[in-house]
């Protein structure tokens, strides 16, 4: 051809990267949008490929494209229910495992014996509300906590739940975090939970997507 191979090279990874912008090899999903662009922005940096974040409400439009090697990165939580949303390409939806921070954890080893704590979530499935419960009940180290699941549909009610004092402690879940007031995110009885990728789930991730570092 006459043109030299690291020329070529770079028009090549330039062509694949506007096209990946365009059309996103790799997506992450959560229920909350903002959190899904959080988490695609730290895995595009850690594997050095575009990775774009969506909210699980636009879920059903990846069904439409014809992107059939896309690959769907989702918290492991969900992944069934994203595979049941995405018949056609369920096996392309790959989970990934979705924890706490170290600071999260810590607030809740303080929790005081015998407290009365809310668990604020989103809409969920009774299993899933259950697996939330019992995986949230495990990292309080106190005995005699009391977790009382309560679902939230809007900020307002966020808000009203926040400022109810019936209630030693408010932990609030992931999807909802976005949604506090800066100055109720000081309270010391608001735990925000703090969602941290597993770093050797994301490895596997990594591998199955056809990533190469």
């Amino acid at each position: 051809m006459g043109v030299s191979p690291t020329a070529f090279s770079r028009y090549l990874s330039r062509h694949a990267q506007n096209s990946e912008r365009t059309e996103p090899f790799i997506i992450y999903i959560d229920t909350q949008e903002e959190i899904a662009i959080q988490q695609a922005a730290e895995i595009s940096e850690l594997w050095r490929v575009p990775v774009s974040g969506m909210g699980f409400n636009t879920l059903k439009t990846l069904e439409e494209r014809d992107a059939v090697h896309q690959k769907i990165l989702v918290n492991h939580v969900m992944c069934e229910h994203a595979r049941s949303l995405l018949p056609m390409k369920k096996s392309l939806v790959i989970p990934v495992e979705v924890h706490y921070s170290p600071e999260t954890i810590r607030r809740l080893a303080k929790i005081k014996p015998d407290s009365s704590v809310k668990l604020l979530i989103l809409p969920h499935p009774s299993h899933r509300v259950q697996f939330m419960m019992t995986q949230t009940q495990k990292l309080i180290k106190s005995r005699g906590v009391k977790i009382t699941p309560v679902t939230i549909r809007n900020t307002k009610a966020l808000i009203k739940q926040l400022q109810n004092k019936n209630y030693d402690y408010c932990i609030v879940g992931p999807a909802l975090r976005g949604e506090i007031p800066a100055e109720l995110r000081k309270n010391p009885n608001i735990i925000l939970m703090d969602p941290k990728l597993d770093p050797v789930s994301l490895e596997i991730a990594r591998i199955r997507a056809g990533v190469i570092i």
